[in-house]
């Protein structure tokens, strides 16, 4: 269907640049002038933008991206900024599962604004959550869940002989901050370049010890129109090497 769809637009788009070039050669030109400034208008127009696009991409990117420590920390969890509203669900587990696997365990401590009780969170409040070994009562809250909600927690990979463990705070006791991925949309509207930024704070000072930048170009703007309504291959990014989540790539070279 969509290949139906595209094939029409072209033919289209082929029938328009006809009507083009006999309406430019009316102006006089010969036929290969007026060839020319049909080709030039009909290329142009959709996909002029693209190079300036790049090249603003590879600026902006030698300017601002890639990662950049201050400092390391020596932590045992830090309090995450993104991403967590409802509690720990599957993108919270997965970075406990991570840390365990890395054979460095940590908690996360999340604010949770819109409680749902299958995130292991029943309402609004400071959280910890950590990935626990089994023992007498410390899994009782996940078990129950995972039974009353067996389809969703079939998606969630825990690893054997281990529960996820929530406790409510009255504050929390992390030093440290993580803001895993904000979107700055203001790089250029003009080129369609966007940034994504993650940084590690100290929570008392605020000061940043480190961050990492991934500059995307969204391509021209045929493209970012297109892209809204169907998927047309994936964009440019710069650093290219940087493939996987910003946030968690960071806390690997920042936490010890």
């Amino acid at each position: 269907m969509i290949g139906i769809i595209f094939f029409g637009i072209i033919l289209l788009y082929l029938v328009f640049g006809f009507f083009l070039y006999g309406y430019i050669r009316g102006w006089g030109p010969s036929r290969r002038k007026a060839l020319i400034i049909t080709l030039v208008l009909m290329i142009g127009a959709p996909f002029g933008d693209v190079i300036p696009g790049k090249l603003y991409l590879a600026y902006v990117c030698q300017k601002e991206g890639g990662i950049r420590i201050n400092s390391r920390a020596n932590v045992s969890g830090y309090l995450a900024l993104d991403d967590y509203s409802f509690g720990c669900g599957g993108g919270c587990i997965q970075m406990l599962r991570s840390w365990n696997e890395a054979g460095k365990p940590m908690f996360i401590e999340v604010f949770v604004e819109y409680p749902r009780e299958h995130n292991f969170v029943d309402e609004p409040g400071y959280y910890r959550f950590e990935l626990v070994k089994r023992a007498s009562g410390v899994c009782a809250l996940h078990d129950a869940l995972a039974r009353k909600y067996s389809i969703r927690f079939s998606h969630y990979v825990v690893p054997d002989g281990y529960c996820v463990s929530s406790k409510r705070l009255s504050e929390i006791s992390a030093h440290y901050s993580v803001e895993a991925r904000a979107r700055d949309r203001h790089v250029s509207d003009l080129f369609g370049v966007v940034a994504d930024h993650s940084y590690i704070r100290k929570i008392a000072s605020g000061e940043v010890i480190a961050s990492a930048t991934r500059v995307t170009h969204l391509g021209g703007w045929l493209r970012r129109s297109i892209s809204k309504a169907i998927a047309v291959g994936k964009p440019s990014q710069c650093p290219r090497d940087m493939t996987y989540a910003l946030g968690s790539r960071l806390m690997e070279m920042v936490f010890e």
